[in-house]
């Protein structure tokens, strides 16, 4: 009875010894699987802080890149127009009555107000103007008088030629009979050669 019993409690022991091993087995296991689970985790989490500093890294050069873009045009704007900020549309009309058959043009008394209040007349050199008409047309010209009617440009034939402006009865693409003349003060370089 004494070694029936023995053998049956070492059969008892050697079982839970068993498994005790299998949980043991079972729980470095699962504890493997989770610090696998946990490194996976941070690891997705390094490559989405690593994405989201590449984004913002990349949106700041963009950022960057347009205000270098917007300084250059602002600078551009600034050597072209010595900073008189001078842009006005007037209906394009023959200029008559005269021999003069060059680039120069008429504005309305207003504009030379407003040339004055910007500044213009203080810079050295002749006024000069960039035109341009919605149908692509662009030319550069200076002033012959401020007496055109308010909201005309007078233009002579070789700058209407130039813009290919409407200045006489025949209809625009707009509906009207007299192209729009936007004209933007601008300061020309002197010429090197010709």
């Amino acid at each position: 009875v004494g070694a029936h019993c023995t053998i049956t409690m070492d059969l008892d022991f050697d079982k839970a010894a068993s498994r005790l091993k299998k949980e043991q087995k079972s729980r470095v296991a699962k504890e493997k699987a989770k610090r696998e689970q946990d490194r996976l985790r941070e690891e997705e989490v390094r490559r989405k802080n690593e994405e989201i500093e590449e984004i913002n890294r990349r949106r700041r050069r963009e950022e960057e890149e347009a205000r270098d873009a917007e300084r250059a045009k602002q600078e551009e704007e600034e050597r072209a127009t010595g900073g008189v900020d001078f842009s006005e549309t007037f209906i394009a009309f023959p200029l008559q009555h005269t021999a003069h058959n060059g680039d120069r043009v008429r504005l309305p008394p207003s504009a030379l107000s407003a040339l004055q209040f910007k500044g213009a007349m203080d810079l050295n050199g002749p006024l000069h103007f960039e035109l341009t008409t919605k149908e692509g047309g662009r030319t550069h010209c200076s002033v012959l008088e401020f007496t055109a009617d308010e909201g005309q440009i007078h233009l002579p034939p070789k700058v209407s030629l130039c813009l290919g402006a409407i200045t006489s009865n025949n209809e625009t693409p707009e509906g009207g009979y007299n192209s729009r003349v936007t004209v933007r003060f601008v300061r020309l370089e002197r010429g090197r050669f010709v």
